[in-house]
């Protein structure tokens, strides 16, 4: 079959991934599922025929020399754009195929809130897109530049890990650099690109670290700046941060962080009855609120607010569940459906959170005995809450503990 025939028929099939290994037979997924697209199994010789085509010959042997995990774009003709992440295993190699749709989708078509849309027309601040690989965490990346794109006189420039989506234009003008192409790494291209004075400053995929202080710093100076994370929730996307620096420097970040934050969002991919796509979606808008729990080092009160705050533009992936249960496009999910980081929200662990830091010592005692009794069951969320009350408690407490101090 033709290399271009064998793609069309995985998107005919609306696959959102298109999988050649080494032993195995050509796996599409769709709805998040695998399944085999031909039965004949793959040799390494007929994948490197496959990649021939793809890449050309003049280039495959710079494809196949590096040996580590590489993430790039390709275009196959007749077909479309694809992301491919292709790495090496113990008995070959492997290419992961991810389409990319020649226009990116708006931010109304994906369901994205009025209330984000006016905070990212405000044009500065930090906004920091959190999800899982697979999650649509890059499509929203576009969906946002596009959007600034063709409503803003202003230059933007893109630092991604491959470069995606390619913009038409607008009334701005989206400057694309590709890391390890066009520059050499994120770190050398921020060093340098206040001196290019755009308005907007966009991050994706960023690996390296130590360069979350100047984003910050970018975020406080009338800059739009854009960032992606690999992370599931807004909690552990503010705490990955923080944990990009040492312990007496805590502080001094919160801060930076509460001047230039100014949303979040976590997304997550799931599909409805008829196996089309949804986004859950947590939102964390800063506000005064947000920002004295920033500043008062107070994260693990930001699930409560978040909570009762959906006039403010809060949202939590269990609210966000609520309105695709309600609108008949999802079916309510039984125990063990939905991830823990979704459900986090949802149970008696919010509260149980909560009631660990109630004035009331004995408030405090069950909460925490029963927090303890999810942490042996195997329960991640209730050990983070545990991990944070304990630094929190050694944080506040410590001198206490010592005992009074004489003259």
């Amino acid at each position: 079959m033709e290399l271009s025939s064998l793609f069309k028929m995985g998107l005919d099939q609306n696959a959102t991934e298109i999988i050649f290994s080494t032993g195995a037979p050509i796996f599409v997924k769709i709805s998040g599922e695998i399944k085999p697209l031909t039965g004949e199994t793959l040799k390494e010789d007929t994948q490197k025929k496959i990649l021939e085509k793809i890449v050309g010959a003049d280039r495959i042997g710079d494809y196949l020399a590096e040996k580590k995990d590489q993430d790039r774009t390709v275009d196959i003709p007749e077909v479309g754009r694809f992301r491919l992440n292709l790495f090496s295993m113990d008995k070959g190699f492997t290419m992961i195929f991810r389409p990319i749709k020649r226009k990116v989708p708006s931010l109304e078509e994906m369901g994205v809130p009025e209330s984000v849309l006016s905070t990212i027309d405000k044009g500065e601040g930090l906004i920091i897109l959190n999800g899982p690989g697979g999650s649509g965490k890059s499509t929203l990346f576009g969906s946002i530049i596009d959007r600034i794109n063709q409503n803003r006189r202003c230059v933007i420039i893109s630092l991604e890990k491959p470069i995606e989506y390619i913009y038409q234009n607008g009334k701005g003008l989206v400057i694309q650099r590709e890391i390890g192409k066009d520059v050499e790494s994120f770190s050398e291209a921020l060093e340098v690109i206040q001196h290019q004075n755009p308005e907007v400053i966009c991050i994706n995929d960023m690996e390296e670290p130590n360069l979350w202080l100047p984003i910050l710093k970018l975020g406080m100076t009338q800059h739009l700046v854009i960032v992606t994370l690999d992370m599931v929730n807004c909690i552990q996307g503010l705490e990955y941060i923080l944990h990009q620096f040492a312990d007496f420097q805590r502080k001094q970040i919160l801060t930076l962080m509460a001047g230039s934050l100014k949303l979040v969002i976590s997304q997550k991919l799931m599909y409805s009855k008829e196996k089309k796509p949804l986004f859950l979606r947590e939102i964390l808008q800063v506000n005064q609120n947000i920002m004295k729990l920033l500043l008062e080092d107070k994260l693990f009160m930001l699930p409560t607010v978040m909570k009762g705050g959906a006039k403010e533009g809060q949202l939590t992936f269990e609210d966000s569940m609520r309105k695709f249960i309600e609108a008949g496009q999802m079916d309510v999910p039984k125990s063990g459906e939905v991830s823990e980081d979704v459900a986090r929200s949802t149970g008696d662990i919010t509260a149980l959170e909560k009631q660990l830091y109630d004035a009331n010592v004995e408030t405090r005692k069950r909460a925490e005995t029963e927090l303890r009794k999810l942490q042996e069951s195997g329960n991640k969320a209730a050990q983070r809450i545990l991990e944070e009350f304990s630094r929190f408690f050694v944080t506040n407490f410590e001198d206490q503990k010592k005992g009074p101090r004489l003259g």
